[in-house]
């Protein structure tokens, strides 16, 4: 029986924990890992979104590397979502998917050449 709490409470850390990244820490009672986890982790996604964001799309010529990369942004949970959108003006995780995939590889292109755009946004 206190296995199976153990197990929904482990599941309940991991669905919040994807919803606000440093909740699922507070959670399972670790209250001060999850304010400085989840402060780091929404400190670096406003500052990237702030630097002309370039959120990482699934590119043919780099799969593996490019595929770990859209991993990594969903990472952020629902935030991934309003980040490419509001990059792209649509949620596409890859070049050449999307409702205008020229205009996404154009747009992925310029953020790339950004000058205010810095390496890993």
């Amino acid at each position: 029986m206190a296995e199976d709490r153990g197990w929904s409470r482990t599941l309940l850390a991991v669905v919040v924990g994807w919803l606000c990244p440093g909740a699922g820490h507070a959670v399972v009672g670790r209250w001060k890992r999850g304010l400085a986890f989840g402060a780091l982790l929404w400190i670096a996604f406003f500052f990237g979104m702030a630097h002309d964001a370039r959120v990482s799309l699934k590119d043919g010529k780099q799969p593996l590397l490019s595929g770990l990369q859209v991993v990594a942004n969903l990472g952020m949970g629902p935030a991934d979502l309003i980040s490419r959108y509001a990059v792209y003006g649509e949620v596409t995780y890859s070049m050449t998917g999307g409702a205008d995939p020229v205009r996404t590889v154009e747009t992925f292109r310029a953020r790339e050449r950004s000058a205010v755009s810095i390496y890993g946004t």
